[in-house]
């Protein structure tokens, strides 16, 4: 006969029970927040029970959407020579895209642990984009 396992030490980030009105990317006291009003939205949580599971997908954040821009100029100067300059650009429209997964992971800025306060909760912590990047190339070819 087989044995049940509780694992006591692995719960679940909070758990939803109420609807917690629109998500998405909210200034809340200057920053960002993944709801437009955290101190009514942190009453729709509760704690996970020891060993919960939770739930899955319960946050949708703003969603995704990078811009990368590329241009590129080659001058030849002879048959077997060139030069080549590129212009590359990542994020090009510098768009923060918040992570919703760091606030459902349950860490130390997970929403278990940010029931604790209203203050920080829903605050995003770290982005999925890095800030707009830009290089340039120069290469000369015989």
């Amino acid at each position: 006969m087989g044995t049940i396992r509780l694992d006591w030490q692995m719960t679940s980030a909070a758990v939803q029970t109420g609807p917690t009105g629109p998500a998405g990317a909210f200034i809340v006291n200057g920053l960002p927040n993944l709801f437009r009003d955290p101190t009514a939205a942190i009453h729709d949580f509760r704690f996970a029970d020891p060993g919960e599971s939770g739930q899955r997908n319960t946050l949708w954040g703003p969603g995704y959407c990078g811009i990368d821009l590329g241009v590129g100029k080659t001058w030849k100067i002879s048959e077997s020579q060139a030069v080549k300059f590129r212009w590359e650009t990542f994020n090009l429209t510098n768009t923060p895209r918040f992570d919703v997964e760091s606030l459902q992971a349950g860490g130390a800025n997970g929403l278990g642990n940010l029931l604790f306060t209203s203050l920080t909760f829903g605050q995003f912590t770290c982005t999925l984009a890095k800030p707009r990047i830009m290089q340039f190339v120069l290469r000369y070819s015989h």
